[in-house]
This record gives C-alpha cells, sequence and structure tokens, in this order.
C-alpha cells in the first residue's frame, strides 16, 4: 500500500496533467476505441476483459492505450489537433481515468437533495425524454446526471473555467489498482458514447450480421431455443458490445416487451418484430414504410434469394432469362413480402401495405435495390467516414439472385472453391476491397491496383458475413468508391473481379442535435443554458453550436426542422457546452432550441426548452416612519410598493455610534472609537408584506432605519433612513465575540472583553454560555469579572457556540456573537462494512469504509488484524490513511483452508478506535508453504547415503499434504553462501513422510539439499538450501601388488604405490608368507607388520626360500581390500652384515644391552676380538657366519683399532639407529611426526606373532616424551624419573666417568634409572654378588677422556634395593621402556 506522502504526490502528479492537458471528449474517445477494433466486443477481449466482473483504473484506460498501438499519425489527425502521437496517446489516457473517476462517482453519489429554493414548473426546464432516460441510465443511479451541476460552467461531463479541468463531481482521486468498477458500468460509458441510430437501422444490421437476432445474444449457443427469455442485461449488452446505444437498447426492450421495466422478454418476439415491424410506436422510428433496401436485407434473411422470394424459377433452354430491368407485380411483391412456412416475415395487413407501395415504385429491378449487386449485400448505400460496414457475400454459383435471376457475370475460369457447382475460382485468400471508381478500370492490370481497405473472405463459407471500415472522406463531403470481390492467393494482391462493383457513397452530414438540454439560474433578465455534446459529429468535429430564442407564440406551429433564424429574439454561436443568456424581457415566455455546426452544415435543432422570466424588480420605497420606542424594539411604518408583485420587505437596523453613550471603563478610557466597537448593520426580514413592523433592536443606544421591497426576481434598493431615535436605558449591551485560549478534549478557555454600553448602570457579572451543535445541551456558566475562565463539563469532539452575555441591576443583556470552537479530538469510532475483496490464498484483500466519526483529528493509519485459531500466527497491517471512500489492503500470504477473523482499527491523534465488527474469512486452498526448516541431517552419514528430516509446513494450504520433493544439488564446498543457489540440480526425490534416505551419492562429496511440498492445488515453494553435507569417506582403493627392491638371506625390502583415498591414510599393514600356487583373497598364515612408508623391509626370513607379498592401507573409514601377491621371491644364502646384526641382538634377548651382556662375559665393560668371536658360537650362528665375516664386522665396529669394543662402539654397529651424544631431552630438538612414526616403527620390528597385532601405544608415548622439547611436553609422573641430574648422571655415564668403582657407577645409574639387573640366562645359579659383577651397567671407562667427578651422596634404600632381582611395577616398566629408546637413539 503506498504511503500517505506517495498517494499525495500520485494526486499532484495527475492534478498537473489534467490542467495541461484538454480532455477528449466522450465521442473522440470511442473514436479512438473503434480505430482499431470493430467493434467494442473486440475491443474488450483484445485486453482480456470480455469476461471479467469488475475493471480497473489501470485495465480502463488500457482499452483506450491499446488501441493507440499500430495506429498511423495519418488515422488520428482529425482528433489529435496537431500534436505529435506521444502527447496525444497521454491525453487519451487521461481523459480515459476522468471517465472512470466520473463512473466511481457516480456510483458514490446519493440520491440528490431537494433544492432549498422552491421552483416553478416553467423553470424545471428538461426534455421529458432526456430525463426518463437519464432514469434508466446504469451510468447515473438514482436518476442524477453525473455532469449535472448548480455551477453555470459544469454542464459537460468537465467543468471549464479559466483552462482548468476538474470532475465535476468533486476532487476526490482514485488510487490506482485500488479501486474497481463493475464491467457493466464500462459498457454503459461506452454504450453512453455512441450514436443514436434507431431500431429500424440496427434490425436492418443486426439481421444482416446474424440473420437470427439471437446468435448475437448467444453466439457460442446456436442451437438454443429462439423462444426462450431475453433478459434486460443480456439484451443491454449484446447492443453495446456490437456498438449500440444504451439508451435506445432500454427504450427497445420496452417497446418490445410492451411492458415498462419489463424484466424478460421472449427472443421469438424480438426476431419478429425486427423482420416484419420494425418501426416502434413513440420513437424516430415511427415513420413511412420501410425503404427497399430494408426490405431486400429482409427477403434475404427469410428466403435465402431472389428467386425463391418472388418464385422465380430457372428458365427452361431456349427461352429469354429474367433481365436486370425487370420489376415484380404488386402479387410478387406480396408473397416475398408475406415470407414462407416457419419464417413469417410481415402480417397480412401489413404486408399489403408494403408490397403496393413498393409496387408503385418505377425503378427497375437492378436500380430498386442500390445495396445489392450479384454477390455483395449491404444494409445502406450512404455511409459515414469510418463506420463500419456489414457486408453479407454469398458464394453460391447465382449468387443472391437466385436460379432464377439474371444471368451471373462471368468472372473467371471454372474449378474453384466456393459453393455447390461453382464455376469461379477464389484462390485461398479472397477479400472484399473497397476502391475509388477510377482506381479499377479495364486499361488498368488487376495485379497492379494497391488495395487498402479490404475484409477478409472466407472461400470455404456459402454464405457468411464480413465486416469492413468506411474509407475517411475526401476533400469534399461526398466522395465515392466500389465494393467488389476479388480472388486472391495472399490476401492482399487481387487476381480477378468475383462480383459485379457495388457503388456506396461516403458523406459527411449535419451532427446530431443535442439532448438533455437544461436552462438554470433564470432571472428576470437572464438565464445559463447548458447541454451535453453532440453524441454523432456527422464525420466531421464539431465546429460550433448556434443557441436561438424564440418567443413562445413564434414558435407554437413551427416545427424543429422548420424553425427560422431570422425569427429568434436573441441567438448566439459559442464554442462551448454551456452559455448565459443576458437583456432578456421580464416576465415573458421564451423557447430555446440548440443545434450543432460542421463541415457539412448543420445539424437538427434540439427538443424545445420553455421558461419565463421573472417579474420586474421592485422600487424605491419611501423611508420609515418611527411609531414608537422601547427598550429593545422600535415600531416602524413604511408606503407599500405597487404594481411589482411585492412578496415581503426588508429594514436594516443602523446603530449611531456617535450618539450612543460610552459608559464602560475599557470604551471611557479611549478617545475615539475603534471600528470594533461599533456594532454592524443588520437586515431584518418582515415575515409579509405589511407595510409595519416591531424591529428588535438594543436599549440606550441610537438608530435609524432603511426599508427595501423584495419579489420573486430579488430586491430593491434601501430607501433614505429615518429619523433617529434613542432607545430607553436597560440591560448592557452584548461584548464582543469571545476569543477561545485553549480547547482541550472536556472544557475551553474562553476571554472577553467590556460591553460598549452598560445600559445606564454598572455591569455586575457576566453569564458565558457554551451551547453543543445537535443535541442543543448547554452549558452556562455565571461569573463576576471579565477574566479568563475554563469552562468545563463539555464533551470531546463536539462543536460548541459560545457566546457572553453582561449583567446589571436591570437584567441580563442580549447576547454577544457566537465563536465556534471544537473540543479536543477523542477516539474515532470503529470502521464500518469490512468485506472482502479477493479470497485467493496468494491475495487475500480486504475493504471497509472509514469510521463515521473520526473523533474530531484526521485518521493516521487503520491497524488491521487476521486472527487465526492456534498453532497459526496472527498477521498484522498498519495501512496508511488514503482519501475519502473505501480503503483496502492486501494481506501477504495466508493459511489456506483457516477461518481468520478479520478486525480493523483506527487510529488517531485521539487514541485507537475499538476492533470492528469481526469478519469471517476463510482463505480458499492453495499450494502449501514450505516447510518449516530446511532438511537437516538425522543419523549416521555413510559414502553413498544422507538421512534426512525437515519440520512440515506450518501452513498446509488447507489441504493435506500428499508428497515431499527433496531436490539434490552439488557443492563446491562446505562454506555457507545464504546468497549464492547451487546452479544444477541433479536429481529429485518423492516421499510422503517428513524423513528420507537419500542414496547413489558420491562419497567424500558436499551435497546441499532443499525440499517443497505438494497438495491437491500444486506445489509449494521450495525451503532454503540446506548447509552443505558432505558424504563419508570410503575405504582406500586396492593397492598394487608390492615391488621387490633388495633381497638378503633374512629379508627382503619391498615398495609398492598408495592407492587412492578420499582422506589422508593413517598406515599401511604388510604381509609376508611362502609362496603358494593359488593363494587366497584374505591370507591367513604368515607374518604381518604395519607401516606409515611405502617402502618396507620384512626381516626374519628363512634362506632359500620363496615368499609372497601382500599390502593394504586404512584411513577413517577403515581397511582397503588386500593388494594382489607380489612376485615370488627367493631369499639368497647370503646374509648381510645386518642380518648378522639383527640376528645376534635377536639371540640374545632382541636388545642391544642384552646382546651386549652376552658378548661381554668377563664384565669388563669391553669386548676383545676372542670374545667377539666367541659370541657367535655360543649364539649357535658358528656355521652360519664364517671367521672372516666375524673379523670383518668387529673391525667395522673397532673405529679406533685398539682391538676391544665399548658399548658405545657395539651399540653403534648392531643398533638400528647409531647412538648421539644428546640423550638428555632438554638438549633434543623437536621430531616431526614422520620421524617419529619410523622410530616407533623400528622400535617394535619383528615383535609382532603372525597374524596378532603390535601392542605400541607405551611404545608411542615414550618416544613422543623423549622427542618433544621439556617447554612443550606436560609434566607427568615419569618427568621426575627422567630429572636433570638424571640425564647429567647418563651423560657422565656414557661420555665421562672413569674414576668411580664398578659398584659405586652402578648405583648412580641404578638410581637415576632404577630398573633391576637381570640375571644371566646361562648361569642362574650365580650369587648376588657374581650377578652384580657380571650384570653391572655398561658405565665402562673409554681412554683419552678424563674422568668427572660425582657429587658425593649417601647411599638410598634405593640403590639397595635396585640391585636386588624382583618384580617391576607397571610405572617402572615404563621407566625402563623409556630407557631402552634412549639406548635406541
Amino acid at each position: 500500500v503506498a504511503s500517505g506522502q506517495e498517494l499525495m504526490a500520485h494526486c499532484h502528479q495527475q492534478a498537473r496533467n489534467c490542467l495541461e492537458m484538454e480532455p477528449l471528449g466522450t465521442l473522440e474517445l470511442r473514436q479512438v476505441v473503434l480505430l482499431r477494433w470493430l467493434t467494442i466486443q473486440d475491443a474488450l477481449q483484445a485486453v482480456d476483459l470480455a469476461s471479467t466482473r469488475n475493471v480497473t483504473e489501470e485495465e480502463f484506460s488500457n482499452i483506450f492505450l491499446t488501441a493507440l498501438e499500430g495506429v498511423e499519425p495519418s488515422q488520428v489527425l482529425h482528433l489529435c489537433q496537431d500534436e505529435d502521437l506521444s502527447k496525444f496517446r497521454q491525453r487519451v489516457d487521461v481523459s480515459a481515468r476522468r471517465v472512470f473517476a466520473e463512473i466511481v462517482q457516480a456510483l458514490k453519489r446519493a440520491p440528490p437533495s431537494e433544492d432549498k429554493e422552491a421552483t416553478t414548473p416553467e423553470q424545471a426546464v428538461t426534455s421529458p425524454k432526456a430525463s426518463e432516460s437519464r432514469a434508466r441510465s446504469p451510468f447515473s443511479p438514482s436518476g442524477s446526471t453525473s455532469w449535472r451541476s448548480q455551477s453555470p460552467k459544469s454542464a459537460s461531463p468537465w467543468r471549464r473555467k479559466s483552462g482548468c479541468h476538474e470532475l465535476a463531481s468533486g476532487s476526490s482521486t482514485v488510487r490506482s489498482g485500488q479501486t474497481t468498477i463493475p464491467l457493466a458500468k464500462v459498457l454503459s460509458a461506452f454504450g453512453s458514447m455512441a450514436p443514436r441510430e434507431g431500431f429500424r437501422a440496427w434490425s436492418t444490421r443486426s439481421l444482416l450480421a446474424f440473420n437470427e437476432l439471437v446468435f448475437m445474444l448467444h453466439p457460442d449457443a446456436p442451437a438454443r431455443n429462439l423462444r426462450g427469455p431475453i433478459g434486460r442485461d443480456e439484451f443491454f449488452r449484446a447492443v453495446v458490445l456490437f456498438n449500440g446505444n444504451e439508451e435506445e437498447a432500454f427504450e427497445w426492450f420496452d417497446a418490445v416487451s410492451g411492458t415498462q421495466n419489463s424484466p424478460t422478454l421472449a427472443a421469438s418476439a424480438l426476431q419478429r418484430r425486427a423482420l416484419g415491424r420494425p418501426r416502434l410506436e413513440g420513437t424516430v422510428d415511427a415513420g413511412p414504410c420501410l425503404t427497399p433496401e430494408e426490405v431486400v436485407v429482409r427477403l434475404v434473411s427469410v428466403w435465402g434469394d431472389l428467386s425463391a422470394a418472388f418464385g422465380l424459377r430457372p428458365t427452361q433452354p431456349g427461352k429469354r432469362l429474367h433481365s436486370r430491368d425487370w420489376r415484380p407485380t404488386k402479387d410478387e411483391w406480396l408473397r416475398a413480402i408475406r415470407g414462407k412456412l416457419g419464417r413469417h416475415l410481415m402480417e397480412e395487413k401489413d404486408a399489403r401495405v408494403e408490397a403496393e407501395h413498393l409496387a408503385a415504385l418505377p425503378q427497375p429491378m437492378d436500380q430498386l435495390f442500390p445495396n445489392l449487386c450479384d454477390r455483395l449485400l449491404i444494409p445502406k448505400v450512404v455511409w459515414l467516414p469510418n463506420e463500419l460496414i456489414v457486408i453479407r457475400y454469398s458464394l453460391y454459383q447465382n449468387g443472391f439472385w437466385g436460379p432464377g435471376g439474371p444471368p451471373m457475370q462471368d468472372t473467371a475460369s471454372s474449378g474453384g472453391a466456393g459453393g455447390r457447382n461453382t464455376k469461379f475460382s477464389l484462390g485461398r485468400k479472397p477479400f472484399i476491397a473497397a476502391l475509388e471508381p477510377d482506381q479499377f478500370t479495364p486499361e488498368k492490370e488487376i495485379a497492379s491496383i494497391k488495395v487498402t481497405h479490404r475484409a477478409p473472405v472466407d472461400p470455404q463459407a456459402r454464405c457468411a458475413t464480413t465486416y469492413l471500415r468506411a474509407p475517411p472522406r475526401g476533400e469534399g463531403n461526398t466522395t465515392r468508391w466500389l465494393l467488389q470481390l476479388f480472388s486472391s492467393d495472399d490476401g492482399m494482391t487481387p487476381l480477378a473481379p468475383v462480383s459485379l462493383p457495388l457503388h456506396i457513397q461516403v458523406a459527411v452530414k449535419g451532427p446530431s442535435s443535442p439532448s438533455w438540454l437544461q436552462a438554470s439560474h433564470v432571472t428576470h433578465d437572464s438565464l445559463t443554458l447548458e447541454w451535453p455534446s453532440s453524441l454523432h459529429d456527422g464525420g466531421a468535429p464539431v465546429e460550433r453550436y448556434e443557441v436561438a430564442i424564440f418567443e413562445a407564440p413564434h414558435v407554437q406551429k413551427a416545427s424543429n426542422t422548420s424553425l427560422a433564424i431570422e425569427n429568434a429574439c436573441w441567438a448566439a454561436n459559442t464554442m462551448e457546452t454551456w452559455f448565459s443568456v443576458t437583456k432578456l424581457a421580464s416576465d415573458t415566455r421564451y423557447v430555446v432550441h440548440v443545434r450543432a455546426w460542421n463541415k457539412a452544415g448543420p445539424g437538427g435543432w434540439s427538443e424545445p426548452v420553455y421558461f419565463i422570466t421573472g417579474p420586474a424588480l421592485p422600487g424605491r420605497v419611501a423611508p420609515p416612519q418611527v411609531s414608537s420606542v422601547d427598550r429593545c424594539s422600535v415600531l416602524l411604518k413604511w408606503q407599500p410598493c405597487a404594481d411589482f408583485r411585492t412578496t415581503h420587505y426588508a429594514i436594516q437596523v443602523v446603530p449611531l455610534q456617535r450618539f450612543t453613550p460610552r459608559v464602560s471603563p475599557e470604551a471611557s478610557a479611549r478617545n475615539t472609537p475603534r471600528i470594533q466597537d461599533l456594532l454592524p448593520p443588520t437586515i431584518q426580514d418582515m415575515p409579509s408584506a405589511d407595510t409595519a413592523g416591531v424591529v428588535e433592536v438594543l436599549s440606550n443606544a441610537c438608530y435609524c432605519f432603511k426599508v427595501r421591497a423584495h419579489n420573486e426576481s430579488g430586491h430593491g434598493s434601501w430607501s433614505g433612513p429615518s429619523e433617529r431615535v434613542m432607545t430607553l436605558p436597560g440591560p448592557p449591551h452584548p461584548p464582543e465575540a469571545p476569543q477561545i485560549l485553549q480547547a482541550t478534549q472536556d472544557r475551553i478557555h474562553v476571554r472577553w472583553s467590556f460591553p460598549t454600553n452598560n445600559g445606564a448602570s454598572e455591569v455586575t457579572g457576566y453569564v458565558v454560555l457554551a451551547v453543543c451543535e445537535g443535541s442543543g445541551t448547554t452549558v452556562r456558566m455565571e461569573v463576576s469579572s471579565a477574566d479568563a475562565v475554563w469552562v468545563c463539563g463539555l464533551q470531546g469532539n463536539t462543536h460548541y457556540s459560545v457566546m457572553v452575555a453582561a449583567v446589571n441591576e436591570v437584567g441580563t443583556g442580549s447576547y454577544s456573537r457566537v465563536t465556534e470552537v471544537v473540543t479536543g479530538p477523542v477516539a474515532p469510532e470503529p470502521p464500518t462494512q469490512v468485506e472482502r475483496l479477493c479470497i485467493d490464498a496468494e491475495a487475500v484483500s480486504v475493504c471497509w469504509e472509514p469510521p463515521l466519526n473520526n473523533g474530531g483529528s484526521k485518521i493516521i493509519c487503520y491497524q488491521v488484524l487476521a486472527k487465526p485459531p492456534e498453532p497459526f500466527k496472527s498477521v498484522e497491517l498498519a495501512v496508511p490513511s488514503g482519501p475519502e471512500g473505501p480503503t483496502s489492503v492486501q494481506f501477504p500470504r495466508l493459511a489456506g483452508g483457516v477461518k481468520y477473523k478479520v478486525s480493523v482499527r483506527a487510529e488517531t491523534s485521539g487514541g485507537l478506535s475499538a476492533p470492528s465488527e469481526a469478519m469471517d474469512l476463510v482463505v480458499a486452498c492453495a499450494a502449501p508453504e514450505p516447510p518449516e526448516t530446511p532438511p537437516y541431517v538425522r543419523g549416521d552419514i555413510t559414502p553413498s547415503t544422507v538421512a534426512l528430516r525437515w519440520d512440515p509446513p506450518l501452513d498446509t494450504g488447507g489441504c493435506r499434504i500428499e508428497h515431499y520433493e527433496v531436490l539434490l544439488a552439488a557443492s563446491e564446498s562446505g562454506a555457507i553462501d545464504p546468497i549464492r543457489r547451487p546452479d544444477k540440480v541433479l536429481r529429485t526425490l518423492r516421499c510422503r513422510e517428513c524423513t528420507i534416505t537419500v542414496d547413489r551419492l558420491e562419497h567424500y562429496r558436499w551435497y546441499q539439499f532443499a525440499v517443497r511440498a505438494e497438495n491437491s492445488k500444486g506445489w509449494g515453494r521450495l525451503t532454503a538450501w540446506s548447509a552443505p553435507v558432505r558424504t563419508a569417506a570410503s575405504a582406500p582403493g586396492v593397492p598394487r601388488p608390492p615391488r621387490t627392491l633388495k633381497v638378503t638371506a633374512r629379508s627382503v625390502e619391498i615398495e609398492w604405490d598408495p592407492p587412492d583415498s578420499d582422506v589422508p591414510l593413517i598406515e599401511y599393514e604388510v604381509w609376508s608368507g611362502v609362496a603358494e600356487a593359488s593363494p587366497p583373497l584374505v591370507p591367513r598364515a604368515g607374518l604381518r607388520n604395519r607401516t606409515l612408508r611405502t617402502v618396507f623391509r620384512v626381516t626374519g626370513l628363512a634362506q632359500m626360500t620363496r615368499y609372497q607379498f601382500r599390502v593394504r592401507a586404512r584411513n577413517s573409514a577403515g581397511w582397503s581390500a588386500w593388494s594382489g601377491c607380489s612376485e615370488p621371491r627367493r631369499t639368497s644364502d647370503a646374509c648381510s652384515q645386518e642380518d648378522f646384526r639383527v640376528s645376534i641382538v635377536k639371540k640374545y634377548g632382541g636388545t642391544v644391552t642384552s646382546a651386549w651382556r652376552a658378548f661381554d662375559r668377563d664384565g669388563d665393560g669391553v669386548v676383545s676380538r676372542e670374545e667377539f668371536c666367541v659370541a657367535f658360537d655360543k649364539a649357535g650362528m658358528g656355521a652360519a657366519v664364517p671367521m672372516e665375516h666375524r673379523l670383518k664386522l668387529f673391525a667395522e665396529a673397532d673405529e679406533k683399532g685398539c682391538g676391544r669394543l665399548t658399548y658405545r662402539e657395539f651399540a653403534q654397529s648392531f643398533a638400528p639407529y647409531k647412538a648421539t651424544p644428546g640423550l638428555a631431552r632438554h638438549l633434543m630438538p623437536e621430531v616431526p611426526e614422520e620421524q617419529r612414526q619410523e622410530v616407533t616403527e623400528v622400535i617394535c620390528h619383528g615383535r609382532s606373532n603372525t597374524g596378532g597385532s603390535i601392542r605400541r601405544s607405551r611404545v608411542e608415548l615414550s618416544v613422543e616424551r623423549l622427542t618433544t622439547p621439556r617447554s612443550r611436553l606436560r609434566r607427568s609422573q615419569s618427568e621426575g624419573s627422567f630429572s636433570d641430574s638424571g640425564s647429567t648422571v647418563m651423560s657422565e655415564f656414557f661420555f665421562g666417568g672413569d674414576a668411580l668403582g664398578k659398584q659405586q657407577g652402578r648405583e648412580r645409574v641404578s638410581e637415576s634409572f632404577p630398573y633391576g639387573p637381570r640375571s644371566r640366562r646361562h648361569s642362574s645359579k650365580d650369587s648376588l654378588c657374581g650377578s652384580e659383577s657380571r650384570e653391572g651397567s655398561p658405565g665402562s671407562l673409554i681412554s683419552g677422556c678424563e674422568p668427572a667427578t660425582l657429587p658425593e651422596r649417601e647411599p638410598s634404600l634405593a640403590s639397595f634395593m635396585s640391585i636386588r632381582p624382583r618384580r617391576r611395577s607397571p610405572a617402572e616398566a615404563t621407566q625402563r621402556l623409556g630407557r631402552k629408546c634412549q639406548l635406541h637413539v
């Protein structure tokens, strides 16, 4: 709804457009519509309004604007008045909107009240026929005309005053798109624009077009019973749609039915009346007999052709044919006019009269019917420019003459399409053309003729009707044209003539006579005439109007056509549709006539309007005489005024301030009187024509008096003044009119002045009186001084008349002049007449009338509430207040099938009104609203499925939800973008519940979903797209079979390619087993190892054995399938040094420390060459490792070549990772995650059983602690064990101490690394001391290093307990595992 500012701007802009443009008349607007379309019905069908019930302002204006589309400027040259087409379109739009506003105001207008001044029958000067037709017209209800007004310049639908054009019915503006009018009123507007043509002409045109008039009423139901009834509105609609006049339609309906205001009419009676008795009594058709043009149309309508009508038989071969100059006899005419069985034309009495009249005509047959040729028939010969020509054509072989008529013209060769036994060619698209006489001659080629006016012809129809617009007029008033049927293939180029030419005339005639002539403001010597524009301009624009006034005796015996303008007592010409006449004789009877002129000359005179001027004004009366004087009255007498038909007298009371004493303090303080102190002269009318009367005056004042006479025409001049008189002392004079200082809702603040005359005694008080307008209730207040007072006890928003009177010892004086005041506003009354306009679910509109009482202030807005039952939400709208009249609002979508209670409240500055009476509103069922929420995930997400759920829509449209449709679209990422929508919908799924599992999805891909609901009315709107949802990742793809890189006797190094995976891989599992001919899909026996790398060395294999390897990968989704087996690979018979090292470590417990204890047999902290070689024999590897390999391994480990190995050298040779000096945790840098995993794999290498799982949690925890800087490692229980002192002891143990004894070194190391010494496997019976000496820590002396001095420390309990063999606790086992990790690093 537009705001108040927008609405005012729209009104001002529309007013400016109206001021700048001269509006088109109704005749011009109708011509605009018929520029493009043949009938009004075609115009309404073109803009899709033929079947609607209500029309808006935009749609009404679009009827005229659409007619101008595709129109050449030359076609509107006679209408646009030398302006371009764009400005003319704007002028057409403004004029159409004026007509729309006029219709709206006519619908709102109440029945007009009677004039206050009585009018004589002679002054009600409207035509009886015009008044009767206006009373029946639906365009102006209640019998009032839309253009009638008291203003002398408002005779037409527009007021024409100083170039300003306003709506005659008021200045109310209709908002575009808000106000509608019924289609019947639109048809009435077009019907009022159409010219009057008479029932004879209309019936002739309609019979030629439809043959049966009922087909005009029901073109889609030709089988309708012709004897059925026809409604009044049905007949009115059919006449107007076929370009008829609305007033004539009602006149014809009443005349044919024979009853005034009859509701129905028999269709058969209308058909009989149109055929045989078209002369309606009391109308313009009640003239002479039918003309031959009208007769031949009815003969063809009844008989089909003239041979059947006159009984002409086909001539026999060898006999003479009937010639074109053949003349029918009276009996032949009588036979034809009677009609045939089942289709009577005229009654016997009328048929004999018409037959005698037609038989006496001297013209032969070919000249008797000028509107007929062999194949063409039209209603008449003379046409107005651009008038609609109805043409009936016959494609039978003999045309309208029939087989007994004169021979047909041989126009073309045989073999064409058409009626039965035709011998002429029509082509695919024949047409009827209107040509000028010199345009088609035998010397010219037919193909060179340029046809601009043509009507299409259906070659398959035997006899049909077509329409053609009459050509425009030429230079003169009359031009001649030819109508002829041509064959054609393209509908534009003529090939050959098929019929004889039919001559027509396009002529301009005088305009139609003005109707509804009205005379107003009749005085003794003047009057004002008003009339509407002529309904028909006669084919040329109306140039002027001629007004003639005659004295009644001169025109009593003269008709309207024989009036002589030279006998008029007053005549004038005007361009307007109103005129003011002056200088008439008084008390005289006149008659007025008006006619219009155009290029062709004058039209007919209007119907006479009689009026009588009033009597002459009275003369001057002699001065009155004073008979007696009292306190407040004076008796006067005067001489009568004779011979002027005096009705009454009026007396003027003139106060004389100069002779009136001033006794009030305020008046005495001034030296010179002000004009405010002087009482104005008053005029008192005497009730009768008596020559004496009592005049009311004030006491203690000086007066003089004047008198004048009144009659019907007015009043005379004032007489001379009477003698001065002084009234007796009495009550004080009234004060000046009181002033209202402030007005609230229930009281007013009043102030007044002292009276100028106190009546010769002191003023003792004042009386303040507030009289309520309407009810008459008074609020009286007495005060003692003239100070301002508050008058309380008033009603809000009420009109009061406030007056003050002064009081003295004599009494209360007269009240002062009244001051009008309205108390403060109150809350308005509720709006009324809340009604529904549209109940469509998508556009629910309601309208209401403003409150009858707005509470005294302008309505700011309306609060419209639509309250539904639970659980639906109420809808409340604030509608800005519009102009006077019904206000409407369109709700947003409401729930379908739900019962709402709609109420309206008005809001003003005085408050909010009570709700109006609730209106029940049930919205029609419609498509449902979207579900409440977009689809969301309701369960687990798999790689190919997603389970969704959504909440059902709150508004189901009033019907049960039948289906849900889920739309699936791919998303580029997981980011939520509320603006961007998916470009393409992949597929849709349907379900009946609010849950669905979407399958066949691609793994690890983003998707978005939307859903909509369906009921019996259709599909609703989509929800918003859901947040992107990613499907779960799938297990990795199957790796390819691994490839062998390096083979030894006890190990094989393999590599493989990473498989495809949606997410990063976590680890690999490598299976190794003895080669089989047909390996199973899932390996069973064998060795399994896990790694993070794609290269792995499988150890612990047997020599000279064929092995196969398989790999599988794991990600967050699980394990992949096993790869195919690698190519079988046999281990070699030669062991590598690495094999030797691994075997030795494995033989002696699996750790470097245990292997060191086995090699250092004597426990001196070093291993000699002999001990090194013997250790292989003790391990049972004497045969496997030759002596030369042993010596080579020892030489590689002995870096310094001193012949003995320290623990450091031994560990560097036999450990997978070389020993490093930075064993303390606080000295180590941060190690990446990948390297930590490699360390873990090396530590756990070979420690899993076949098919078992590796327990790696403790190893991984130890590696993490050792490879993380202290600043990032959380403080834990194990941190106390790996303290700084312990790290220092470790450093000294590995890189320092040579002066300490073995026992003290063992104690220090045991305190820092409290794990118990393990007894030797080969000698479990050794004593504690022997075991201690042999199982001491590997802290031997290193040559070339100074001994480090350790701080003295008392032996602790832990030092003694550490050397005892005991069962370790879980914490100690973890610490020992950390110790192993350090040694490996």
